[in-house]
């Protein structure tokens, strides 16, 4: 049977009305890259997750990036780099306390209670917080969905001691954020996905 070109035309144009559609309703699945990673050691569900508002508009503070080049190599490794390499997120060289032995294994104290994100333009070595956490939430992971778009995955922590997982999804371009929280809460402090995942190449010392 054969279609009238109006009619292929038609569907066409149907179907991807319903690809953006599904694409701007729902977060990206939960199969992709650290994202799936992060679901599945939390034993959580991308479709659990409910933006708590309207996108609220950042106005980026950008800053000299560090100033110690040995530094930046030590923690060079734990960058998280966007997909054309214009950007990185540093998530640990303002928290982890990080050296390497006389081996050149990797060793650490521990972590700071303090963390922060900091999203880096390589071009100008200019930096800016995307988040600052003290003991009220923590960032675990990032996963780079664009050039431009960015989500981190971590938790929130209420006053009645529940752990909320969160996800802020950043647009870069558009200096835009949103938030989104998880129906399912842990009464307790959940494992820690970077201690399970990218913090594998350390020694910790305690």
């Amino acid at each position: 049977m054969r279609i009238d070109s109006g009619v292929q035309q038609f569907i066409g144009i149907l179907a991807i009305g319903v690809i953006f559609v599904l694409t701007c309703s729902a977060l990206p699945h939960k199969d992709l890259n650290e994202y799936g990673l992060w679901l599945a050691f939390h034993k959580l569900d991308d479709h659990d997750f409910n933006t708590t508002g309207e996108p609220k508009e950042l106005n980026f503070s950008w800053e000299d990036y560090g100033g110690d080049t040995s530094l930046t190599n030590l923690y060079q490794p734990l960058f998280m780099y966007s997909p054309d390499s214009s950007f990185f997120i540093d998530m640990d060289s303002y928290s982890l306390d990080l050296e390497k032995d006389e081996n050149g294994l990797y060793t650490s104290s521990g972590v700071g209670v303090d963390t922060k994100v900091q999203l880096v333009n390589r071009a100008t070595n200019k930096s800016v917080d995307l988040i600052f956490c003290g003991t009220q939430c923590y960032s675990e992971t990032v996963v780079w969905f664009s050039d431009y778009l960015v989500q981190i995955s971590g938790f929130r922590i209420d006053e009645k001691v529940k752990y909320i997982p969160t996800l802020l999804r950043i647009d870069i371009k558009n200096n835009l954020v949103w938030n989104f929280e998880s129906n399912h809460h842990f009464k307790k402090k959940p494992a820690s996905y970077a201690n399970a995942f990218r913090y594998t190449q350390i020694n910790f010392k305690y």
